[in-house]
């Protein structure tokens, strides 16, 4: 019975993140029923590598994200996510099938949804994320890291980078920023001289390092989708709620597994591979 709820648990997060499409449907070509809006044009790009540590369950992952930097906005959001887009663009989408749909977003699968979008202009921060099946965005202000500026120095991505430290809603870090003239960095970090090529906590279970930089000119988009409007705090919680206890989330979801007589089946508490970077 165990692992009978083991490989439902799996199906259903396939059912809900990644659908094979099979049968007629399979053949149709795919309705974009959301419509994209171009917000800015692209400057320059970085690529980063995310390393996290999940202490509990002694595992490391690993990710890329980019962060996108415009003229008046930025993004930083997952870089397979970016190259699903960059392949979609490049295709006519009034002849794409589901199927064909389907491979192409299984071999650019993205390891979080999440996107930060900066707005300098307002001095404000929108992250757009998803807990479950459910999309949330909430707004706040450009952080106030209160960096504290250090002589020290190394090389990282092939530049030359100095070094800041600060702590940060429960996670003491230390950064290492370049000459190049852009205040930002991965995730929401901002506020120094230069673009922050690398960032890790002092524990070590946060790490994000620059792979590459490189000047590029494309539209910055966003998906015109349907979020439910939170606040930073509540969706915290809810993500805390839902990567210690999923099957809890899926209960009382529509989703939820039922017998034959349809009756909800209870679903043993099985927490997920988590590390949030923010624990305040």
């Amino acid at each position: 019975m165990k692992n009978v709820f083991i490989i439902f648990f799996l199906c259903i997060c396939q059912f809900a993140f990644a659908q094979i499409p099979k049968g007629e449907i399979a053949n149709k070509i795919v309705k974009w029923t959301a419509k994209t809006d171009t917000i800015d044009t692209s400057n320059f790009e970085c690529i980063y590598q995310l390393n996290v540590t999940d202490p509990i369950k002694a595992e490391t992952r690993q990710s890329y994200g980019i962060l996108i930097s415009g003229s008046r906005y930025s993004m930083f959001k997952d870089y397979n996510s970016y190259r699903l887009d960059s392949v979609i663009n490049t295709m006519d989408k009034t002849k794409i099938t589901y199927l064909e749909y389907s491979k192409i977003s299984g071999k650019y699968r993205n390891e979080t949804t999440d996107i930060i979008l900066r707005d300098r202009q307002n001095a404000e921060i929108t992250f757009y994320g998803r807990v479950f099946i459910d999309k949330y965005k909430y707004k706040e202000p450009q952080p106030d890291f209160n960096w504290q500026l250090s002589d020290e120095t190394k090389t990282v991505c092939g530049t030359l980078c100095h070094k800041a430290t600060c702590s940060f809603r429960g996670r003491d870090w230390t950064v290492w920023y370049s000459d190049i003239p852009v205040s930002e960095g991965p995730w929401k970090f901002g506020g120094l001289p230069g673009l922050i090529l690398e960032a890790e906590d002092s524990t070590k279970e946060i790490m994000f390092t620059a792979l590459s930089l490189r000047k590029m000119q494309r539209p910055i988009t966003m998906e015109n989708l349907d979020y439910f409007n939170t606040t930073r705090e509540k969706y915290n919680k809810a993500q805390i709620d839902f990567k210690t206890d999923p099957g809890k989330t899926i209960s009382s979801s529509e989703l939820a597994p039922k017998d034959s007589n349809g009756n909800k089946i209870a679903i043993p508490k099985r927490r997920m591979f988590f590390n949030p970077i923010e624990k305040e």
